[in-house]
């Protein structure tokens, strides 16, 4: 390879798709010699790239980080594979992620060659996003940044967080990991004034500080465990209810948070179930019963049982107001 500026483009791919090269490696990719690759390394070095000399047995170079941003040299299916991500991103672009995203995505678009372009876009504009199932939650995206990195270097994060309630406390975090799952993005972190793991939704975080202080890795719960909630905790509404099926089948639908085995039998299970309100708590334990195809009864707990039985007379209402309708539309007109 002669050409000085490809040879110099090469140069920066190969530092991107290997952590280190030997000067001989470098050479021999380029079909030049060593002496040609130190002028190149050199020249890239007064560009501003950070190219690292490493010592010891055979010696070889390394791109580091914090430097200026190399132009990325992309085969044509990663490029389609970047620009599919991206689309899914981007979203509508109504967030600061989204529109994050889509700029990116334009740039993109700018400045891959025609046929890559063309697939690229045809990735793009195959793909359908759905809505969904909660409304979308606006994050911060230098919040996001910021968590990522303390979750990388293990520096505690202080945070003012805000529940569902609107209770604001102040937590110190050894953040693990972040999740996004339905619209949402979530942090995982060992809450030290808990004493336990805690999820914590990212748009609840009132204001976050990452300090100096490192913490030594804990080995953290799933994701899985995390999303469904690991042990039943304290609702305002509560009631103890009766399936008449397996209570492993219960425990595997309804998330651990919101439920607890109190007995099993032969015939059945009780369980200890919560949530915010009684409607919603009344609506669950009904679709529940459905998909379980079994019946569920209130053994305990007032409100619930109320909140059912107006769900109860409400569906009846509904089906009668249905039937009346049709007996009305059938009736032959009175002679």
């Amino acid at each position: 390879m002669t050409d000085p500026t490809s040879r110099l483009f090469r140069l920066l791919g190969l530092f991107q798709s290997r952590s280190v090269w030997t000067g001989r490696e470098l050479a021999d990719r380029l079909e030049t010699q060593p002496r040609t690759v130190r002028r190149d390394i050199s020249r890239l070095r007064e560009l501003g790239y950070r190219i690292d000399s490493l010592q010891g047995l055979g010696g070889g170079y390394r791109l580091a980080a914090g430097g200026s941003i190399p132009p990325l040299l992309l085969q044509e299916d990663e490029a389609a594979a970047m620009y599919a991500c991206l689309r899914v991103g981007a979203a509508d672009g109504a967030d600061p992620i989204g529109e994050a995203a889509l700029r990116a995505l334009m740039k993109l678009g700018a400045i891959l060659p025609g046929p890559a372009r063309q697939r690229a876009e045809a990735v793009g504009d195959a793909i359908a996003l759905l809505p969904p199932p909660v409304q979308h939650a606006v994050v911060d995206l230098t919040l996001l940044m910021e968590l990522a990195q303390s979750i990388s270097d293990r520096t505690v994060t202080r945070m003012t967080y805000r529940d569902a309630v609107g209770n604001e406390t102040e937590r110190d975090v050894e953040p693990t990991s972040l999740i996004h799952n339905s619209g949402r993005w979530y942090l995982v972190g060992f809450d030290r004034l808990r004493e336990n793991w805690r999820l914590f939704r990212l748009d609840r975080i009132v204001s976050a500080r990452v300090l100096t202080f490192t913490f030594t890795y804990r080995e953290p719960p799933t994701n899985a465990e995390m999303l469904q909630g690991r042990e039943f905790r304290s609702w305002p509404v509560e009631a103890v209810v009766r399936f008449e099926c397996p209570g492993k089948k219960v425990l595997d639908l309804i998330p651990a948070r919101y439920r607890e085995l109190v007995a099993e039998t032969e015939n059945g299970c009780t369980v200890r179930v919560g949530a915010f309100e009684a409607w919603k708590l009344a609506m669950w334990l009904v679709r529940a019963a459905r998909v379980l195809e079994t019946s569920v009864m209130v053994v305990s707990g007032a409100e619930v049982a109320s909140a059912m039985r107006s769900l109860g007379t409400d569906l009846l209402r509904a089906a009668s107001s249905q039937q009346a309708q049709g007996d009305a539309i059938g009736q032959e007109p009175a002679p």
